[in-house]
């Protein structure tokens, strides 16, 4: 009769588990990510600089990005902006 049991405490851990939001999210709330405009209310923003949206189809945090992306997207702020500059640190094999 132990078996029967540890099933039910696993699916009580597991629908419980299912329930969490994050603090201050509410439950219906889907997370998709932040615009921008979201994150920095009232900015303005050089219009020459690629937002992450416009360059990978992605708001931020909507996802964690790629390695090949996240490159994609540096490289393209720092051909973008003089303030930006993408420098090798170091070389691992």
């Amino acid at each position: 009769m132990a078996h029967p049991r540890i099933l039910l405490l696993f699916v009580c851990l597991i629908a419980a588990t299912a329930a969490v939001t994050p603090a201050g999210v509410p439950a219906d709330h889907e997370l998709e990510g932040i615009s921008v405009a979201e994150l920095f209310p009232g900015a303005r923003f050089d219009p020459a600089i690629p937002t992450q949206a416009q360059l990978l189809g992605l708001e931020p945090g909507a996802r964690p990005l790629r390695h090949p992306e996240l490159i994609r997207y540096l490289e393209a702020l720092a051909q973008a902006s003089p303030r930006a500059v993408l420098r090798d640190y170091s070389t691992t094999h």
